[in-house]
């Protein structure tokens, strides 16, 4: 009994701490799949929740896909970032990474 008060605890802890911005994301997705909270569901909200499920990896993969081929790194500007990062390195400042 003791071990599902505290896994409720930390389940509604991480619950509360969850970032606003990805909240907000799922609550609007919901809404327009027409999910409702604690209501019997007809099949239209679960097709929509697959679909996003389904779309969400496949976007987030096809979406820098097409921004790395409309802008492919060439030669000449590889070597002016290696050249910015070689003079950044002798003048003492830290290259990000």
């Amino acid at each position: 009994m003791r071990a599902r008060a505290i896994a409720a605890r930390v389940s509604d802890t991480e619950h509360r701490e969850a970032p606003i911005s990805s909240s907000a994301i799922t609550g609007f997705a919901f809404v327009a799949i027409g999910y409702a909270q604690q209501v019997t569901r007809p099949s239209s909200p679960i097709a929509g929740i697959r679909r996003i499920t389904v779309a969400a990896p496949i976007l987030s993969c096809l979406l820098p896909a097409l921004a790395i081929a409309a802008k492919p790194l060439r030669r000449d500007t590889h070597r002016r970032i290696v050249a910015a990062l070689a003079r950044r390195n002798t003048a003492g400042i830290m290259p990000l990474g």
